[in-house]
């Protein structure tokens, strides 16, 4: 389950990647077959790169919270797994069963 998610961002990891790539092509096509002045081409290109760097670093932020949140989660769940099979040990039961640790890590 969690090789999914990972995959997940991965992939739009890529697909931000790909329409920045896009976009950026597309925005030196419009200046090669503009029919506009080089001042006026220059400064809307000037406004619509500020744009798309906002919306990239709007973007960025929102994939490091994410991940922020999905570290912890898996930081907890290995906390208390670990807890768990410290406490089976100690206590002189078989080592902790695998079922429950797949679940634990499902669960994060």
């Amino acid at each position: 389950m969690a090789t999914r998610r990972s995959g997940s961002i991965q992939q739009g990891v890529a697909t931000a990647l790909t329409f920045t790539v896009g976009a950026g092509l597309g925005v030196l096509a419009g200046m090669i077959f503009a029919p506009e002045s080089g001042r006026k081409l220059r400064r809307r290109f000037i406004a619509q790169a500020k744009t798309l760097q906002r919306s990239s670093t709007r973007e960025i932020k929102k994939a490091q919270v994410l991940l922020r949140r999905q570290t912890g989660r898996l930081r907890t769940a290995a906390m208390n797994v670990y807890a768990q099979a410290k406490k089976q040990v100690t206590n002189g039961h078989r080592p902790y069963p695998r079922r429950t640790v797949r679940h634990a890590a499902h669960h994060a």
